[in-house]
């Protein structure tokens, strides 16, 4: 009998991959997987789910939901197989802390408040280029791969007040790329500010190099993990993956020094931060169930936010695929 394929995990290589380092390195993980790293973020994961150069992958939650939802308005299923991928399982319980930041030399950039009307920067848009007065068409959305940054670009807005008329768009949008790339447009003004993860962008602040306006916090969970396919690959990542994630996990929520050993040498945190993070973040200790509550927070917010048409029925299949039944 010929050995099985390894399965292909897509991971960003961030602090709250320190779970998946542990099921990799020291809970037998690496015998059934090979990890994919995407600094870029959830949305390259996406088009690497549509063009099955993954199997499993650890993102944001938003942009599982949205690009879902997106999918099943275009094509709507007939039966779980069509859709790109599906939720399988929560990875955290906590919400995630996305950061506003501009250039440190940025005067013209004093407050979230004087935001509108700004260029953002987003690490990645979509397929095709569109313009924001296009984003009303769902079927011009079904064919987007979202970002989280440019996710939450629209959460932001909405928060603010800045949807209400869609001839007068809130943002200019600027694909950048990843977080270097982030950090470089808003120091050469190719963009006005950017949105990323609180504690990945701290150090940045006192470096001189950015300059903190503000932040917003997700009102769901911020990480699910999902899942191309079904049947087989279900069964595996249920029996090969879950189990090693789940030891994974329990070491990160049982030491905190080993927590601390990895994240301080591997990801340019200093000690003060990451406990400050520690103390926030939460991962399950029992692993294979998506968070019901925290997808429909998502599915709620980006409706509001305009992210998915309000009048589409997002359906637990489409999410869930198999599992919803």
């Amino acid at each position: 009998m010929l050995p099985q394929e390894k399965l292909r995990i897509g991971y960003v290589p961030e602090h709250f991959a320190t779970p998946l380092h542990f099921a990799y390195t020291k809970f037998g993980l690496s015998e059934h997987v090979t990890l994919q790293s995407f600094p870029s973020g959830t949305g390259t994961m996406i088009e690497a789910f549509k063009e099955s150069r993954i199997d499993v992958a650890i993102g944001l939650t938003e942009a599982w939901v949205a690009g879902l939802a997106k999918a099943g308005a275009l094509h709507p299923p007939q039966n779980a197989q069509q859709m790109p991928y599906h939720i399988l399982s929560a990875y955290t319980l906590s919400p995630l802390r996305w950061a506003l930041s501009t250039g440190a030399e940025r005067n013209d950039i004093p407050s979230v408040e004087g935001l509108k009307g700004k260029k953002v920067g987003i690490s990645r848009y979509g397929r095709y280029v569109v313009l924001y007065s296009s984003i009303l068409d769902p079927k011009i959305l079904a064919e987007m791969i979202f970002s989280g940054s440019h996710i939450m670009a629209l959460v932001l807005a909405d928060q603010k007040g800045w949807l209400s008329r869609p001839e007068d768009p809130p943002f200019e949008f600027v694909v950048c790329g990843p977080f270097a790339s982030l950090r470089q447009a808003v120091n050469d003004s190719s963009a006005d500010f950017f949105m990323w993860e609180h504690f990945t962008t701290k150090r940045y602040w006192g470096n001189g190099e950015l300059k903190r306006i503000g932040e917003i916090s997700t009102p769901w969970n911020a990480w699910h993990i999902a899942v191309r396919g079904h049947g087989e690959t279900d069964s595996r990542v249920s029996e090969q993956i879950i189990p090693a994630l789940r030891r994974g996990c329990k070491l990160f929520n049982n030491s905190r020094s080993e927590a601390a050993d990895y994240i301080t040498a591997n990801m340019e945190y200093d000690l003060e931060d990451f406990h400050e993070w520690y103390d926030e973040v939460s991962f399950p200790d029992e692993l294979g169930s998506p968070n019901q509550q925290g997808l429909e927070a998502a599915v709620r917010s980006l409706k509001k936010a305009g992210v998915i048409e309000n009048s589409l029925d997002v359906s637990w299949t489409s999410l869930l695929g198999a599992r919803s039944s």
